[in-house]
């Protein structure tokens, strides 16, 4: 994109979450140059879808990288790993049903099936403390921030 067109999409930004890009052209500089950084290899058109889903969702006005994250995950149809919550439940459900024997194929996120082969297994992760969710959860938030950053560093 070019630094007219990231322009235009900061505008846009800032249009949406009723606000002015600063006037001055300094402080302009200092407002667009992160936008340049995360913007720079996403394509015009992409990067304003991002920005029109993130104006129906966000009630604050986005950060460029969030801009970034919502761009490439269109770009590239990228699918999100599932919530914290979402994750241990999921957990909860695969451990009760190898418990009783009702285990099937089940479609799991590959960050999940990640955190669970660093843990050892099923067999190995505990489902019925506080303590046992906490060590899940602290393992399965790292993976997902590594991911994070390998999926959407600029």
């Amino acid at each position: 994109m070019t630094p007219t067109q990231i322009r235009e999409i900061v505008t846009l930004v800032y249009t949406y979450w009723n606000d002015r890009l600063p006037s001055t052209e300094s402080v302009a500089k200092q407002v667009l140059t992160p936008w340049n950084r995360m913007l720079q290899d996403i394509e015009y058109e992409t990067a304003k879808k991002a920005v029109d889903e993130l104006a129906i969702l966000e009630t604050y006005m986005p950060k460029p990288s969030t801009v970034r994250i919502a761009a490439i995950t269109i770009q590239n149809k990228i699918k999100h790993p599932p919530e914290t919550y979402e994750a241990w439940a999921t957990i909860q459900n695969l451990s009760k049903n190898l418990a009783n024997g009702t285990a099937g194929q089940t479609e799991i996120h590959p960050l999940l099936k990640q955190t669970i082969n660093q843990m050892g297994g099923m067999n190995h992760i505990g489902t019925t403390t506080n303590g046992d969710r906490t060590f899940f959860t602290d393992a399965y938030q790292k993976n997902v921030l590594n991911w994070l950053r390998e999926t959407f560093a600029p």
